[in-house]
């Protein structure tokens, strides 16, 4: 049985390491992971897009720019969830094709 308490902080400390270790973890996946997070990420900041044109949102550009790497790193952090989810330490596991 999975203790989600236990996977829940495990998981919120791995998304506020550090600018350098999160650098190290990112050099570890795969470069399919990679790409699929920056699809993901790009069609979520292209969707928001589309509501702020609906809205008339003046500041859209200053907008997508900032939250864009918000997306990616919330895609990032699922994957990441994901993996903890089936046992996989992404600060240990070879994640990468070698």
């Amino acid at each position: 049985m999975i203790d989600y308490k236990q996977l829940w902080d495990r998981w919120v400390a791995l998304t506020v390491l550090s600018e350098n270790d999160r650098k190290s973890l990112l050099s570890k996946l795969h470069i399919e992971v990679t790409s699929g997070v920056q699809a993901l990420a790009t069609l979520a900041t292209s969707e928001m897009g589309k509501l702020l044109d609906d809205a008339k949102y003046s500041e859209r550009d200053a907008y997508l720019e900032a939250v864009a790497p918000v997306a990616a790193l919330g895609t990032l952090d699922g994957y990441f969830l994901a993996l903890m989810d089936r046992g996989v330490n992404p600060q240990t596991a070879s994640l990468a094709f070698n």
